[in-house]
């Protein structure tokens, strides 16, 4: 069974995962709407100034399901600490010094003086002196803030909030009937969480391209011979909004692209079911609800089609592979194949007439 499921920790799961060279569905999607995200420096950039309550609330839950409470507090880092405001010189001093010395440095005090030196030409302090800034205005503006960001490192850090409301979520899809039959452990029912699954994928051309998945909830039935799959979402609002969130943030490609991975790596003969979200509120907890796609949700995730709605145009997972590989092919992402091969020329063909 080539399901990763027989490894023994968390941390050998991410290890395992995210030294694997493989491309994932959600650097396709970033890159289809961003050809810069190519560069991974200016996608993590990006990812963490867009980063959601509900994104926080959903990696804890996760965290929640797949460790024991002696090992979850391991790998988060709640955090009370109120920064200085953002935009204003001694917030721009601090994350100066913090994004220098994260992952070095464990403490205020290990920090050396030329980067206090640098954060203060960064942060452009005129009428303080370096030496006020440092001795005075640091100490009782910004001290606690540096010091608990670089006591984070290598966690998760959340909000007192999110790890309250990710408290709920967790209470409320272990012992809501509607999901907590999934949860459940049975005789010869294998249930893992955050698994990693490594695939191929082949481009028109026949080139093979490495890709991996990492799935919030895989279970296996061995007397049924059936997986069931799930991906845990935290919306804020009533969980029929999900819809929204669905199409928004093209989670048919996600769906799809987890389905392919499942397919090549379930054990011969095991059905496989259909994509499937396991969704709360995180806001007001109580009432989860699972949606699956349907058949033509799925084909539409990996070849694309059209919105029943607005007609919109959606692109499936092989157009972004296609392009993807092609930014990366070419060496450049300031144009498209059609735009490189017309000499920078585009066809505006968005109308159908009436």
């Amino acid at each position: 069974m080539n399901i990763q499921s027989n490894i023994p920790s968390y941390s050998e799961k991410m290890r395992i995962y995210l030294e694997n060279p493989g491309i994932n569905q959600s650097l396709l999607k970033d890159v289809w709407e961003d050809p810069k995200c190519i560069d991974p420096e200016y996608r993590n950039n990006k990812k963490k100034k867009a980063l959601t309550t509900g994104m926080n609330v959903g990696s804890l839950v996760d965290l929640m399901l797949v460790l024991p409470p002696e090992e979850f507090v391991e790998h988060i880092y709640v955090d009370t600490v109120v920064p200085p405001n953002e935009g204003t010189q001694m917030r721009v001093f601090c994350d100066f010094i913090i994004n220098k010395c994260y992952g070095k440095e464990e403490k205020v005090s290990d920090i050396t003086m030329d980067i206090f030196e640098m954060a203060y030409e960064k942060a452009g302090f005129g009428r303080d002196s370096f030496d006020k800034v440092l001795n005075t205005r640091f100490p009782a503006e910004g001290y606690v803030y540096v010091e608990s960001r670089l006591r984070s490192v290598n966690r998760l850090v959340v909000s007192e909030y999110e790890h309250n409301r990710a408290t709920d979520v967790y209470n409320s899809i272990t012992t809501h009937p509607f999901t907590a039959k999934f949860l459940q452990p049975e005789e010869g029912v294998e249930i893992d969480f955050q698994v990693p699954m490594f695939f191929t994928l082949n481009l028109d051309s026949g080139q093979p391209v490495n890709c991996k998945a990492l799935l919030d909830i895989v279970i296996t039935d061995h007397n049924q011979k059936r997986i069931t799959w799930f991906d845990l979402k935290c919306i804020d609002g009533h969980i029929n909004r999900f819809e929204y969130s669905y199409e928004k943030f093209q989670y048919n490609i996600q769906g799809a692209w987890y389905y392919a991975a499942i397919k090549q790596n379930a054990p011969a003969g095991y059905k496989i079911g259909l994509p499937a979200f396991m969704v709360e509120c995180f806001s007001s907890a109580g009432n989860p609800g699972i949606f699956v796609m349907s058949s033509e949700e799925l084909h539409a995730g990996e070849h694309g089609g059209r919105n029943k709605r607005s007609l919109r145009q959606i692109i499936g997972y092989k157009e972004m592979l296609k392009t993807y590989m092609f930014y990366i092919d070419s060496k450049q992402t300031a144009y498209t194949q059609e735009q490189l091969n017309n000499q920078g020329v585009s066809t505006l063909n968005l109308i159908n007439p009436l």
